[in-house]
């Protein structure tokens, strides 16, 4: 009976569901890339003289339009417009278009001009204004480790992660887990959550406690039952729902409870139905009516801040606010949040937003060849990950480091171990210490976490490590790989990887992305696969790890900044980039704390500049997004 209430209430709350972050996940971030169906019509369009053609009659009759659509947007493949100039643009389309093996390219010099031009029209002009477009009304399931969070603070629990197991995992989008549209209640996660809450009620042992109507009885009356009811289900379905309960919701909890012969099974009948309802398990964001748009309520302005600093529920400071009204003012939330980035709560909330930036998962998962990393076991990759954590926790919540600090920083967390596993020596206990290195390990590039992510099972991978410089630290993207992408060499002790990566990078179908990519990886070479610093590879041939950067701000543009190694590329992404970095880092932070793959450009815009008009710290940037009037609206 009380499986099929919580089912019926999930369901009935499922379609009243507004819809939430964008529009569709994307599949791809894609850019310039065809596939055979763009050839369709290729051979009569080529027979046209182009002199005679619009770009916008090009774009169509070479039939562009059917990878990238009509406004060369398509989710799919859409062409990526801050990545291009009208002369790299049309040099692509020139080369390269479309990429399907044996077809000829047919749109050339005029014509991939013309073309090229027509689609840098077709970019939307932003100017940015505050306010910023609020986003859409909508629900948001609970990922699973703030399910997990939620448990161990509503319950007094330690073991909210055990019981997550269980569940399906988070779809990842755009890097992270907690995408408005990742993930929903389908019928096996529905099935999941209510196993788990009749196994998380058979378990709770501050019963008495959470109760609030004084010591169980062996045989309580109705009326005593009655009475704990009364007690019970408003205060504690409070906390659940991170709201008050309507009229209705305490009518049908308190018969749930009352189901129950003593106060323990009424207890336990209605935390199952607690545990399963919509309103546990999704986070609101539909607002009340306001000026043709909706106001966020006090009560989930407060698990608002709640989730995106801590990853759980308001305690009872941040709730007491939101009931007494006192959240109406930017003041009162920056009070608010300043208070809960102090908590601990906020450390693992931080360093799990800077792992999932980074994409550092589960490091003790990745497969090493221990024949080639005879150093390598999980327990040194744990310990990899505590000292990334560290880190993170240290920059992000440290109160006075800037974007430059991510990457030159001249400290790192060490035990005994993970000091003799790089060479370090002056870290002396089996506990994590804050201890000065050189400019070796100097920032986060140099993380034996970040580094062995990044690379195979028996080596570096260049391609790995240059796309995360890319895409994570710049936030520039590319289109999904040709078909005839080629492989690197296997491993050659007698070749160096530079060399063994040539027949793949110098494929023309290849080439034209991986020259953005591969210098860069190759910044990392002095780095093994599993983070040793290294001067050669293979048999005692010299690390060559010089490269350049073109193109910080966008790959079209022709600015170059020539690097030794690692630290030197370090160093041009926390000077010469610095502004693009901090661009990147306010749209990865907007990505995670708003669960949309795309923010707003003027929201991050607007949110760097209120940014850079404070301090400028890191601590400031997880706070700026507060002023925008549109932080609490939806539409």
């Amino acid at each position: 009976m009380i499986k099929k209430l919580s089912t019926v209430l999930l369901a009935s709350m499922l379609v009243a569901c507004v819809s939430g972050g964008d529009d569709n996940p994307p599949s791809s971030d894609g850019s310039l890339s065809s596939s055979p169906s763009s050839t369709s019509s290729s051979n009569t369009a080529s027979s046209a003289p182009a002199n005679n053609k619009t770009g916008a009659q090009l774009y169509k009759e070479h039939n562009c339009a059917a990878c990238h659509g009509d406004d060369a947007a398509n989710p799919v493949q859409p062409i990526i417009f801050e990545n291009w100039n009208q002369n790299s643009l049309a040099k692509r389309i020139n080369d390269t278009m479309p990429q399907t093996i044996g077809v000829p390219t047919d749109c050339v010099s005029e014509c991939a001009d013309k073309v090229a031009e027509y689609v840098l029209s077709l970019a939307p002009v932003i100017a940015c204004n505050e306010p910023t477009q609020a986003l859409p009304q909508r629900l948001r399931l609970l990922t699973n480790r703030e399910y997990a969070n939620t448990i161990n603070d509503l319950l007094g629990r330690t073991d909210g992660e055990e019981f997550i197991k269980s569940i399906p995992v988070d779809t990842r989008i755009a890097g992270f887990d907690n995408n408005a549209k990742g993930s929903s209640a389908t019928a096996g996660r529905v099935d999941a959550y209510w196993s788990v809450a009749q196994k998380i009620a058979d378990t709770q042992n501050n019963i008495n406690t959470l109760l609030g109507c004084g010591q169980q009885q062996q045989n309580p009356s109705q009326d005593d039952i009655r009475r704990c009811a009364d007690t019970f289900v408003p205060t504690f379905g409070e906390k659940a729902f991170r709201r008050p309960l309507s009229n209705e919701e305490l009518t049908t909890y308190k018969a749930v409870f009352n189901a129950g012969s003593t106060t323990t099974q009424g207890f336990t009948y209605t935390l199952r139905a607690f545990l399963s309802s919509p309103s546990f398990l999704y986070r609101s964001e539909v607002g009340v009516a306001n000026t043709g748009q909706f106001k966020l309520d006090n009560y989930e302005i407060a698990s608002l801040l709640s989730y995106t600093l801590w990853g759980s529920m308001p305690d009872d400071t941040l709730y007491s606010a939101a009931k007494n009204g006192g959240l109406s003012s930017t003041a009162a939330l920056r009070q608010q949040a300043e208070r809960l980035l102090k908590d601990p709560r906020a450390q693992a909330q931080f360093a799990h937003f800077g792992r999932q930036w980074l994409n550092v998962g589960n490091v003790s998962a990745e497969t090493k060849d221990t024949a080639i990393f005879t150093d390598y076991s999980v327990q040194m990759a744990n310990f990899m990950e505590t000292e990334l954590d560290l880190f993170l926790q240290e920059l992000f919540l440290g109160g006075n480091y800037k974007t430059a600090d991510i990457y030159t920083a001249n400290f790192t967390y060490l035990n005994r171990d993970l000091a003799q596993f790089y060479g370090i020596s002056n870290a002396n206990t089996n506990d994590f210490q804050k201890v000065t290195v050189d400019n070796k390990r100097q920032g986060v590039l140099t993380k034996g976490a970040v580094l062995t992510i990044n690379a195979s099972s028996q080596e570096n991978h260049p391609i790995k490590r240059g796309l995360l410089v890319r895409r994570n630290l710049l936030c520039q993207e590319f289109g999904l790989p040709p078909a005839n992408v080629g492989e690197i060499e296997p491993l050659d002790p007698t070749k160096p990887l530079r060399e063994r990566s040539s027949a793949h990078s110098n494929n023309p179908a290849c080439a034209a992305c991986h020259q953005h990519i591969d210098p860069l990886g190759f910044a990392f070479e002095n780095y093994n696969g599993i983070g040793q610093y290294r001067t050669t590879e293979g048999n005692n041939l010299t690390i060559d790890a010089t490269g350049s950067l073109i193109g910080i701000k966008s790959m079209a543009d022709l600015d170059e900044h020539n690097f030794d190694d690692l630290q030197g590329l370090a160093g041009i992404l926390a000077n010469q980039g610095q502004a693009q970095v901090e661009s990147c880092l306010a749209t990865q932070y907007h990505r995670y704390y708003q669960g949309v793959a795309k923010p707003d450009t003027c929201a991050v815009q607007n949110t760097v500049s209120r940014w850079q008009a404070q301090s400028g710290t890191l601590m400031d940037l997880w706070l700026a997004p507060l002023s925008d009037s549109n932080f609490t609206m939806r539409r």
